[in-house]
């Protein structure tokens, strides 16, 4: 059994990528164009919108449509197959705060119309971590309590949430580009400590 395989791919096929000039010009282009939406109102969506339609699949997606003009990229599994009903790439929320919006998370996923859901109506410490950091940070929540403190933060921060995404079905550079981008914007929330 050989473990060491010479490739330009992982064993899931995904292709390496150079860290070189090019790349890091991608992700401030990357950053830029997200920064740029989260303040644009076309280009942006309230999260109470999504959150009044129970998160509704179908809903999300087409008003996640409705605010890029790229097309679905996401792909089942490690069968590469395209789903064309989703996003794979970066989600960037960001607060009203004084008629400004300030990004505050940045994340990625393979499914975003499937990840804003456990974002916004799942209660899991796992699957609503964005507001189960928060519960917890201000000392709302704990792994036995966290479930009602965690639905409250969801009503009562969703109105002054706004979110944008931005298609990127590559996975090595989606995991590159979520830590760059936190660091850019300087995304109080997220924090990238392993288990």
């Amino acid at each position: 059994m050989d473990l060491i395989v010479d490739s330009e791919f992982n064993v899931e096929g995904d292709r390496y990528i150079n860290f070189d000039e090019n790349l890091f010009l991608e992700l401030d282009k990357i950053c830029k164009v997200l920064k740029k939406q989260i303040s644009t109102d076309s280009k942006r969506i309230l999260v109470s919108e999504l959150r009044q339609e129970k998160m509704s699949r179908p809903y999300v997606r087409e008003r996640l449509k409705s605010i890029t003009d790229l097309e679905f990229n996401s792909y089942l599994g490690n069968a590469r197959k395209p789903v064309n009903n989703d996003y794979s790439g970066i989600y960037l929320f960001g607060s009203c705060e004084e008629n400004m919006i300030i990004p505050v998370y940045v994340g990625i996923s393979r499914n975003i119309v499937r990840r804003l859901g456990k974002h916004f109506w799942a209660t899991g410490s796992n699957s609503a971590s964005w507001m189960y950091r928060i519960a917890k940070k201000y000392n709302q929540a704990n792994r036995e309590n966290h479930k009602s403190h965690i639905e409250k933060l969801q009503e009562d921060l969703t109105g002054r949430i706004y979110v944008t995404i931005y298609p990127l079905a590559e996975p090595y550079k989606l995991h590159i580009a979520e830590a760059y981008i936190a660091s850019k914007l300087k995304t109080y929330w997220n924090t990238f400590k392993t288990h």
